[in-house]
């Protein structure tokens, strides 16, 4: 993955209609950490329930399940990423760079499709290239 202007790319998986999963990367300083706005987070994984009317993360319906920084992810455009996501009953692994960057458990959904995802914090608009999907089952 290669963000190419903007903010945020990443992937979503066990989705089903609009519910999902959506762990996403972003050039450093793009995006401010939802628990401490003064601090710059860099990745996040959200379990998302439903679209908000103003098209902005509605933490209160779609719960962050983590977030944070992780030198991994380099600042600046045109930046390539190999990022992945293990996906083993409740526990979810996230990686970038086949660093592991943080895990999480969570067991709400079990099953669906992936995608793939840019998202805008504040720029005009955001371009992400995606290249050599692969999906593995266990």
């Amino acid at each position: 993955m290669t963000i190419v202007i903007g903010d945020c790319g990443g992937v979503t998986f066990r989705e089903q209609g609009v519910k999902l999963y959506y762990f996403f990367i972003c050039q450093t300083g793009n995006y401010r950490c939802h628990n401490n706005s003064a601090l710059i987070c860099n990745f996040g994984l959200i379990r998302y329930t439903q679209n908000p009317s103003n098209g902005y993360p509605d933490f209160s319906h779609n719960p962050l399940l983590t977030e944070g920084f992780s030198k991994t992810v380099e600042d600046g455009a045109n930046q390539q990423y190999i990022i992945a996501v293990v996906a083993r009953k409740s526990k979810i692994d996230l990686f970038v760079n086949g660093q592991n960057i943080g895990e999480v458990k969570d067991n709400v959904f079990t099953q669906g499709v992936i995608g793939v995802l840019a998202k805008t914090f504040g720029s005009y608009s955001t371009q992400v290239e995606f290249s050599d999907a692969t999906v593995w089952t266990f």
